[in-house]
């Protein structure tokens, strides 16, 4: 299980680079609500499923119709502080330890001598909810929602084991896990709202040559697959933000597919070619539900073999002729100048 770090509450709310006022104004709406939006997550209840979510986002935002396209598991993040009678002591374990210890592990432990505390954790899985803004790729909102599950996980202070600093009392790589006991209710936590547009204007706004991730947009957009509205449906973007070694602020963008299912995976040899080549991919795309979906994921991951593109453009540049031209121009375009994401 991974941890997960950072704020549970984070966005994107700048909307430049928008091209319509149409699409602008419905920008200008998650910028504006962007707390009530957190805040409709937060009164919104899992219980009652995504649906009642999605509802309850259309009331404060009904420019934009979200749908959830994904879900990713199996992280968690630090929780909170406990005592033995299960009263809550501290939302947040590592502002509290901060606190109390004001620095010296030996302080905290000597509170802590006579007092029994229950560290927590989070236990949570992230939604992607998207919102089509215009007909580009790139024309939408993303908005990632975690549910989250706190749970009782271990003594803070273990007798046995005396943690040597403040950072392994915080998260401790070997300790004794207690048995599964719910702290408190399941709950939504808005996590980022995201113009997709402008981030990647804002990512790309200081480069020279372009990103992959860019190349990768407007390549389903010049594709058959440029359907307007349908990229979010089957791919989103995970987002990271970090300061290099020379503090300068980073963005990436890493597509992820939405496909839920099995891909087969193809790697042909030397031998397939013409009908069976593109039976072959025709499959996958019927598979992954839009035309060239074998491109794009060769682009992303190791499903498809770069061998499957060098065996089509063989294949077109000679007598065979089953690719729309469009899809063929981009793919002679990726045979001259390779990339992946």
């Amino acid at each position: 299980m991974r941890r997960r770090t950072g704020c549970a509450l984070k966005g994107q709310q700048d909307v430049r680079g928008v091209d319509s006022i149409a699409q602008g104004l419905v920008l200008m709406e998650v910028e504006t609500d962007f707390i009530r939006l957190a805040r409709t997550c937060a009164r919104s209840m899992p219980a009652t499923g995504h649906e009642a979510l999605i509802r309850n986002l259309k009331r404060i935002a009904p420019g934009l119709s979200f749908q959830r396209v994904l879900t990713r598991g199996d992280w968690y993040r630090v929780g909170g502080v406990v005592s033995e009678q299960g009263r809550r002591v501290a939302d947040n374990l590592v502002e509290w330890i901060e606190r109390e210890s004001a620095g010296d592990i030996h302080t905290l432990l000597n509170k802590c001598a006579e007092t029994p505390y229950f560290a927590t954790r989070l236990n949570g899985q992230t939604h992607y909810l998207v919102a089509v803004t215009g007909d580009r790729a790139c024309d939408f909102v993303q908005l990632e929602v975690e549910e989250v599950q706190e749970v009782l996980d271990r003594a803070l202070i273990e007798p046995e084991t005396y943690p040597d600093d403040l950072e392994e009392l915080i998260d401790p790589v070997h300790y004794t896990r207690m048995p599964f006991e719910p702290v408190a209710s399941c709950r939504y936590l808005l996590r980022r709202v995201t113009p997709l547009a402008s981030y990647l204007k804002n990512l790309t706004a200081n480069l020279d040559t372009r990103v992959p991730v860019e190349r990768f947009l407007e390549d389903w957009d010049r594709s058959s697959a440029g359907e307007p509205g349908r990229f979010c449906k089957h791919w989103i973007l995970s987002l990271h933000e970090y300061t290099d070694g020379y503090g300068e602020p980073v963005m990436q963008a890493q597509p992820v597919s939405t496909f839920s299912g099995e891909l087969d995976e193809l790697d042909p040899d030397a031998s397939l070619y013409g009908a069976d080549l593109a039976n072959l991919i025709h499959d996958f795309d019927r598979a992954a539900g839009y035309p060239m979906a074998w491109y794009f994921h060769m682009l992303v991951c190791k499903k498809v073999s770069p061998r499957v593109a060098e065996a089509i453009h063989n294949d077109l540049t000679g007598a065979y002729d089953y690719l729309p031209a469009r899809d063929f121009k981009v793919l002679r375009d990726w045979v001259a100048t390779p990339y992946g994401v």
